[in-house]
Order: structure tokens, then C-alpha cells, then sequence
């Protein structure tokens, strides 16, 4: 499955077929969610495994932007 913005809309294609995704979060306020966190109302909902990842990704992508040239992560 693929995500993908069209239009400003969120929408997923899978079985050569797209659908466009309502609501991501109807309920949710990310702001107000972040906030708590960090007021120490909620705890993390994301495992801290999946922060090395995005690091190494963030990493590789200001490397390929300063050499010019593509980066493996």
C-alpha cells in the first residue's frame, strides 16, 4: 500500500485501486497530545526503538543534501 497527498487529501493505493483516507484521527489533537507528554500526563506511545531509525534517516538525508549526492542509510 502506498500513501500519497493529492489534493490535500490523504488517500491509499492498494489493489490498483485508491481511497481516500477521511479521518486520521478524528478525536486526536497532536498539539495538545504533545503537550501532555511533555507535562508528564501521558507516556510515550512510541517504542524508543524506532527512534534510531528515523535518526540515521534524518542523518542520511542532510548528508545527501550537503554532498549532492545519494546517501545509503
Amino acid at each position: 500500500a502506498d500513501l500519497m497527498v493529492r489534493e490535500g487529501r490523504w488517500s491509499i493505493a492498494r489493489h490498483n485501486s485508491v481511497q481516500p483516507i477521511e479521518n486520521l484521527d478524528p478525536e486526536g489533537n497532536p498539539v495538545a497530545g504533545f503537550n501532555d507528554h511533555v507535562e508528564g500526563k501521558t507516556g510515550n506511545p512510541v517504542p524508543f526503538s524506532s527512534a534510531l531509525p528515523v535518526f540515521d534517516f534524518m542523518s542520511a538525508v542532510q548528508v545527501s543534501a550537503r554532498r549532492n549526492e545519494n546517501v545509503k542509510v
